[in-house]
């Protein structure tokens, strides 16, 4: 059983979010305070809390609307005791809601057969039937249900024609908390923090428990250790000494480490339970506890115990982690993505990150991307173009430079490293909060027409309304980028505008792109404005002159990276005004993204003149 949408309404940073579909591997991006963890923290209550009583859980403090968090899940197995509770789509659909410091209710929406089929009960006794599914809870209306009650006595019947009945949505039943955690597969999260003190205790709700706990159990139907304890207690040691074994060397794997050991003591109390206990040493130390080791290596443990858990094909449970790649090495990061994976494909594994890595190397499906608008409003996008596979294999292309540069309510493609380190300096001069609205600034690192086009179809993919920045001799990929966004039908995509006077260095003031040359480049002679020659192309001339006058081999590509940042600290201190052309585009993208998402994907396009359905074209 599975998370199959969730929709979270009234909790912390969410206003209304969703409903939304989550894959079996949800890998959950976005920004610093879009709602990321308000989203974790909404699963964790919704499986975890019985009640709200901190202020802070509810929408901007308003205490008196109450929170609602509602999941549907798929995949329900056939001898699950919440196989009673689906609906006529074969989903378990469960709500909760939280009064501030109340208890919650839970309530399920289950199907039941419509009253034409108690016809098939014979004549006589319709009314009679009918009465006692209504007394049920079978028929609408009911405030008692009893389902047990109800298959006694008509099940044979429902059975038989089960096929033939006509079945219906109920409206909302109420379960109480009992029946609510009988029906609901495991749920385990790590939260940033990662609490090992919590997940290393062999409960039913830890990690270590999910790792540890069914080899346990299998040993307690075994006739040998149902008749001593003492047994019991031997083989267990047993079995968890084989497990450790198994993390030792996934550890020394990880840490390319041969010298590591893990210990571990193993205590077993008729009374108190359990008592589980990791150590850690090497050549340096001896038998430190693992929760005082650095936060590397307790990373390092989870990801082992994950890789276990893979290994295991554990099933049916929920796995929520935040920044799985917190505190490991680019390379760990790849084994703990495809460690989680592997967990996906037989359980549901749910993260939000900041790692560049998750996002490139999995499924654009996979993404739940959160932004948030102007007025504080969280909703997610997630990929839609279903036929894009090709998109992954495409070389130099990396989704997250599409998703990551940003809030995502609008995308400004640009095309190189100067543009992108330039643009937000002169958005700040054009009084436009860019970063509040959800603007995201993206490189296409290069005007190669596969580039760009890879980046408008991935955003495009997300329904993030998307506008291109092109050189002016970029002519061919702006005729290139109407063409295929009019024939493809991407809706997100607004506009592409080349710059009439050539290229962002362009529209430079030139005496401080030489002010930033001569401090890039103090060796050699000093370059002055008399040098450029203002009728010829800008990068042309600063190309030529930091050849010509700054000491040898010195190239003008060296510095370029950092130049567009460097010009535009020095015009946001200067006040400098913009030109209108570079203006009026900001204007646009920041018409875009003004307000939900939503809303701003929508919003009908500017005026074109153009007979066609193709996007705006402007020089």
């Amino acid at each position: 059983m599975r998370i199959r949408s969730l929709r979270v309404q009234h909790f912390r940073a969410l206003a209304d979010l969703g409903p939304i579909n989550t894959e079996p591997m949800c890998v959950v991006i976005g920004e610093n305070d879009t709602g990321k963890t308000s989203l974790m923290l909404a699963l964790q209550a919704f499986f975890e809390t019985k009640k709200l009583a901190d202020e802070n859980d509810f929408f901007r403090r308003d205490t008196t609307v109450p929170v609602e968090i509602a999941l549907t899940f798929d995949s329900v197995l056939s001898d699950s005791p919440a196989r009673q509770y689906v609906d006529t789509k074969g989903n378990l659909r469960v709500q909760v809601c939280y009064k501030h410091n109340e208890d919650r209710t839970i309530k399920v929406f289950r199907k039941r057969p419509s009253d034409q089929n108690l016809a098939g009960f014979g004549g006589a006794v319709v009314a009679e039937k009918r009465k006692t599914l209504k007394d049920l809870g079978v028929i609408a209306g009911a405030e008692s249900p009893d389902t047990k009650r109800c298959d006694a006595l008509f099940g044979e019947y429902l059975a038989a024609h089960a096929d033939t009945l006509t079945w219906v949505d109920d409206s909302p039943e109420q379960i109480s908390e009992p029946v609510f955690r009988s029906i609901m597969p495991e749920f385990h999260f790590v939260p940033v923090n990662r609490q090992l003190a919590d997940n290393m205790g062999i409960t039913q709700r830890s990690l270590a428990g999910k790792l540890f706990l069914e080899s346990l159990k299998t040993l307690l139907d075994t006739d040998q250790t149902k008749a001593s304890l003492a047994a019991f207690k031997k083989q267990a040691e047993s079995s968890v000494r084989q497990k450790v074994e198994k993390l030792q060397e996934l550890l020394r794997y990880l840490t390319n480490n041969q010298d590591l050991a893990l210990e571990h003591g193993f205590e077993l109390d008729p009374l108190k339970g359990i008592d589980f206990d990791l150590k850690l040493s090497d050549s340096m130390v001896r038998d430190i506890p693992i929760l005082n080791r650095g936060a590397g290596m307790q990373s390092t443990l989870l990801l082992a115990i994950f890789q276990l858990l893979a290994q295991s094909s554990a099933s049916d449970f929920i796995l929520a982690i935040e920044e799985p790649e917190n505190s490991l090495h680019p390379r760990a990061q790849r084994e703990m993505l495809w460690a989680l994976q592997a967990i996906s494909r037989s359980a549901q594994v749910i993260v939000s990150t900041h790692s560049p890595v998750f996002v490139d190397l999995s499924l654009f499906e996979s993404n739940l991307f959160m932004t948030r608008g102007a007025e504080g409003a969280t909703t997610t996008r997630s990929f839609q173009d279903k036929p894009a596979l090709d998109l992954r294999n495409l070389l130099g292309v990396r989704p997250s430079d599409a998703l990551m540069a940003g809030s995502g309510n609008c995308a400004l493609i640009v095309e190189g490293e100067t543009e992108h380190s330039l643009v937000p300096h002169l958005f700040e001069l054009a009084g436009v909060p860019w970063r509040k609205l959800g603007v995201s600034i993206v490189p296409a690192r290069g005007p190669t027409e596969q580039r760009v086009l890879s980046m408008v179809r991935i955003l495009a993919g997300y329904g993030i309304p998307t506008v291109v920045v092109l050189d002016k001799d970029q002519g061919p990929l702006e005729e290139d980028l109407r063409k295929y966004c009019g024939v493809s039908g991407y809706e997100s995509f607004r506009r592409v505008h080349r710059w009439s006077k050539g290229e962002i260095e362009d529209y430079l003031p030139l005496p401080l792109c030489v002010e930033v040359l001569n401090e890039q480049y103090p060796d050699g002679d000093e370059v002055l404005v008399t040098d450029i020659c203002p009728d010829k192309p800008r990068l042309h001339e600063l190309r030529r002159i930091t050849f010509a006058k700054k000491s040898p081999g010195t190239r003008w590509s060296i510095g370029k990276v950092h130049f567009g940042e460097l010009v535009g600290k020095k015009m946001v201190a200067q006040g400098v005004s913009l030109d209108e052309e570079i203006r009026e585009v900001l204007a646009y993208v920041a018409g875009l993204a003004d307000g939900p998402p939503a809303a701003a994907a929508a919003r009908p396009r500017p005026p074109t003149g153009d007979t066609d359905s193709a996007p705006r074209v402007e020089q």
